[in-house]
């Protein structure tokens, strides 16, 4: 998406970043609860569109990254 006068490129979400193939992810919820014999869920992506408020951290003496902070929603459904 084009935005006049914003920020193009890569961004860092706070909340994912401990994210794991184990244990309990950034928004709370824990892996192995996700997918069992009576539940499949999954973690959805920060929406397209969404707006964010950025903060830059310098990694180095010219380089910025740019983090936010989204609690990623989950969807799924109950198995029969």
């Amino acid at each position: 998406m084009n935005v006049s006068g914003g920020i193009g490129g890569e961004a860092f979400n706070l909340i994912e970043d401990q994210n794991a193939a184990f244990g309990t992810l950034g928004n709370g919820v824990t892996v192995e609860h996700l997918n069992t014999d009576t539940a499949e869920f999954k973690l959805q992506p920060v929406p397209n569109g969404t707006r964010v408020q950025l903060f830059p951290v310098a990694v180095g003496s010219d380089e910025v990254e740019w983090w936010f902070s989204y609690e990623n929603g989950v969807t799924g459904e109950c198995k029969s």
